[in-house]
């Protein structure tokens, strides 16, 4: 079992993952059971009961009672426990997490536009430190995904600071308004932790609401000389089929009447 400790903007969570070993193929384990603890294998310390999806995983949130509890301490410790399956040989493993904040600022210097996350973790004395040689990921968020606005990583620096120039050229919301995040991806020490903030520095995206034409009510804001076209090619099409079906009744009208006159 794989744990994974995450801090978006101070909401943590614990994701896991289950899954056995087949020569060097992974396979994940089904609807398992998985008690999910915070320190102790307690009823103290139960964080979650969670049963493993098709791909072996799950998740469970910290509620206030143990982000109370997380924020109190320079050290914590999470406990993953699976409930008597015979699929697994080992069935606990333990995640030791290091008590770290990482914030974002978004500011502009000298007409150029900068993103800058500051990690710190929390020493002995319960002071606050920075944290050096650290690599941060800065990206745009998207409805979907994240989109990466730079092709490697920033390093922080004795002061515990990773610093982005932004890019411009961004495309934002109706407003120009861009979601941009800070991470720090499933480290030994930290875990995943995300900062978000907000700023118009982006390229509005205006959506332009025309009077729709609809084509067989399924398209919309189709040309005007499209939807005329369309409408004689209809017209010309019916009128034919209208002509051969009445030439057919006076055919079918010629022989019945050839045919009682002989």
């Amino acid at each position: 079992m794989i744990l994974n400790y995450i801090n978006d903007n101070g909401s943590g969570k614990v994701d896991f993952k289950v899954f056995t070993k087949e020569g060097k193929k992974k396979i994940p384990v089904q609807y398992s059971i998985v008690n999910l603890y915070l320190n102790e294998t307690s009823k103290w310390g139960m964080m979650g009961n969670i049963t493993t999806d098709e791909d072996g995983g799950g998740s469970v949130p910290l509620t206030k009672k143990f982000t109370d509890q997380r924020d109190s301490l320079t050290e914590f410790l999470f406990i993953g426990s699976l409930m008597n399956d015979p699929r697994l040989e080992e069935t606990q493993t333990e995640l030791i997490i290091k008590s770290a904040t990482l914030e974002l600022s978004l500011y502009e210097e000298d007409s150029t536009r900068y993103a800058k996350a500051v990690l710190k973790e929390k020493d002995a004395a319960g002071a606050w430190v920075a944290v050096p040689e650290v690599e941060i990921a800065f990206f745009v968020k998207r409805y979907f995904s994240l989109l990466p606005i730079a092709e490697y990583p920033v390093a922080t620096d004795e002061k515990g600071e990773a610093v982005l120039e932004f890019p411009g050229g961004l495309k934002g919301d109706s407003l120009g308004n861009l979601r941009i995040s800070a991470k720090i991806d499933a480290h030994e020490l930290y875990g995943t932790l995300v900062a978000t903030g907000e700023k118009k520095w982006g390229v509005p995206v205006i959506q332009v609401h025309s009077e729709e034409r609809l084509l067989s009510g399924s398209q919309k804001n189709a040309p005007l000389m499209l939807v005329i076209l369309s409408c004689t090619i209809v017209t010309a099409v019916w009128g034919i089929i209208v002509y051969i079906i009445l030439q057919l009744f006076k055919i079918k009208s010629f022989h019945k009447h050839k045919n009682q006159t002989t």
